[in-house]
């Protein structure tokens, strides 16, 4: 039985597992616990609902502030990041890269990459 359209996917994911203990274990579920419902709304009412954007933007210059680093980017994933580590690491085709044997794919293509 799968609930009604509309719900969350962790509400979806609590329901099934309700059905059949341990058989669901969700990979994440949002924690809008401040003020991010509110920057949520805002972004899907303002139509920035992408990597870019004045929330963005800022997250950038607080995370500058407070690392103290001359810059930061923010990435729209985990697997970008590793791409983009990659790169700047100087790792190449023939280098080689451990990693855990347990693991998403996503650090392995991103090394594939």
């Amino acid at each position: 039985m799968v609930p009604p359209t509309g719900q969350s996917r962790a509400l979806q994911a609590r329901h099934l597992q309700s059905l059949n203990p341990g058989s669901v274990i969700p990979l994440c579920e949002p924690c809008l616990s401040g003020g991010e419902r509110r920057f949520v709304l805002e972004a899907l009412e303002t139509g920035w609902v992408s990597y870019v954007g004045p929330h963005v933007q800022k997250f950038e210059e607080l995370l500058v502030e407070v690392s103290g680093a001359p810059y930061a980017v923010a990435i729209d994933s985990g697997t970008s990041a590793l791409h983009i580590a990659l790169i700047l690491a100087g790792i190449g085709a023939g280098d080689e890269v451990v990693m855990p044997a347990v693991s998403f794919v996503a650090p392995a293509n991103a090394i594939r990459y």
